[in-house]
């Protein structure tokens, strides 16, 4: 710890420094006046602003004065200097707390709160086919591999909406990151329309083979997938070590891929040493008209969210599962973001098909697949219904309403089957759309299973528009 920390004061020895707000009065203007090896530096205050850092600079508080070695989690500058993505962005599409972005560039970010951000929109192309996604919550990162240390991340990603009330139904949800979404992939780019980005002013680095997010704290950030984090094409190692999130499994001293999620698990998360509240049950109660997701999550205080019940869920041991009482699951109703991503080890299951709805209330501009189940040995989805999920952006892969496929959603390679062992029982999947397969896709998997379903009133563009089974062996 202290070599590390005794690293990070030295780094900070170089280069000039702007204070913020003594020299500039918002923290973009900062990054705007100084070079590549400079530090802006940000005094204690709340800061609304949607950053753009393409610099390889030192982003801190006054907390790289400070001895974090003891206790860095009450430290009063990391917890009193705040970037908020709370209040409007001037662009729509933009509303991560900061993006960083291109040059490979290796910034610093020390010693900051991070809450409210809202991600920012991705364009992601799937066999020729483009779809949007929003990700990183807080911090959006694209080919670039930044320092992240002694943060805190609060409240990312999807706002949920409040128990007895709705969400705000015209924003987008966040899909993947909650907290960091980082992209390194040929295939995603921004969506937007802009000039072409400031270049860093050597652009010339190489790309880590691990990138450091040590020592942050994550609560209650949310998203589809990729709770915490997110990543892309990065098949190096992320070392989130000494952070500390909501819920681990203390046995293996881990979260799961829910919260750290990485796209084919082509990166490694390194959790030497990471803390947090531990997971001590394998039932888990859902109820969209009387949860709460500060609830314990039992029979009698059930979780409000699908999507918060997931972040519990073990990698190994017994299987968890998550009983979803009767009620509408949607933006509107609770809060639920979609599409719901499945982990491994998890059995969902609802009270029964007709009365436990699960609805993503998606359409051509703002798309959703109600599930997605990526490669397992023991996933279960029983007594549901599934509807209202539009993902034309799938590409080949489709599923408008349940997609069970490979982790490699753009290999059409059909010698390439992968095992994906989901079994779905009784469920209605009706009203969704997709490219292929606009109620069900099955993509180059084998062993999954699907029983007792009524498939009624999806379309496909072009190929399923109950089922399609592409290179795939199942029972149905």
């Amino acid at each position: 710890m202290r070599l590390i920390f005794l690293f990070i004061i030295i780094t900070f020895s170089f280069g000039d420094v702007i204070n913020v707000p003594e020299d500039v009065e918002t923290i973009q203007e900062g990054i705007d006046e100084v070079q590549s090896g400079d530090t802006v530096l940000i005094a204690p205050g709340i800061y609304y602003e949607h950053l753009l850092l393409q610099k390889e600079i030192v982003l801190a508080s006054h907390a790289i004065y400070d001895d974090l070695e003891t206790d860095w989690l009450n430290n009063e500058n990391i917890q009193g200097t705040v970037i908020s993505g709370a209040e409007e962005p001037d662009d729509p599409k933009r509303g991560s707390c900061l993006v960083i972005r291109d040059s490979n560039i290796q910034p610093t970010i020390f010693g900051l709160t991070f809450q409210d951000g809202r991600g920012t929109s991705m364009e992601v192309t799937e066999c020729d086919l483009k779809r949007q996604q929003r990700s990183g919550g807080a911090i959006l990162i694209y080919k670039a591999y930044p320092t992240i240390t002694y943060n805190r991340f609060m409240g990312n990603g999807t706002a949920q909406a409040s128990v007895g009330g709705t969400g705000p139904e015209a924003e987008e949800v966040v899909t993947s990151g909650g907290g960091i979404g980082h992209f390194d992939d040929e295939d995603v780019e921004f969506d937007e329309d802009r000039s072409p980005p400031v270049r860093d002013e050597n652009p010339s680095r190489t790309v880590p083979g691990t990138m450091i997010i040590q020592n942050n704290y994550f609560a209650n950030n949310s998203s589809g997938n990729g709770e915490n984090i997110y990543s892309h094409g990065f098949d190096g190692s992320i070392d989130v070590s000494g952070s500390v999130f909501d819920n681990i499994d203390c046995e293996e001293n881990i979260v799961n891929e829910f919260v750290l999620h990485s796209i084919e698990n082509e990166a490694d998360y390194i959790q030497d040493g990471i803390s947090g509240s531990c997971i001590e049950s394998n039932d888990y109660y859902v109820s969209s008209s009387s949860g709460d997701d500060s609830n314990s999550g039992s029979e009698t205080e059930p979780f409000r969210t699908i999507s918060h019940a997931l972040s519990f869920v073990k990698d190994t041991g017994p299987v968890t599962t998550i009983f979803v009482a009767q009620g509408q699951y949607s933006r509107e109703e609770n809060g639920e973001t979609f599409p719901i991503v499945i982990p491994d080890n998890v059995h969902l299951i609802g009270d029964e098909a007709e009365n436990t709805i699960l609805d993503a209330s998606a359409n051509q501009n703002n798309q959703a697949a109600v599930m997605i189940i990526p490669e397992c040995e023991t996933v279960l989805v029983a007594n549901m219904t599934l509807k209202n999920g539009y993902s034309e952006g799938h590409g080949c892969s489709g599923g408008g309403g349940l997609l069970v496929t490979a982790d490699d959603r753009d290999n059409q390679d059909f010698s390439d089957i992968r095992n994906n062992q989901a079994q779905l029982s009784n469920l209605i999947i009706e009203d969704n759309h997709s490219h292929n397969g606009g109620g069900v896709s099955f993509w180059r998997v084998s062993g999954a299973s699907i029983s007792d379903v009524e498939v009624r009133n999806n379309t496909a563009t072009f190929n399923g528009g109950g089922i399609f089974v592409y290179c795939s062996i199942i029972t149905i």
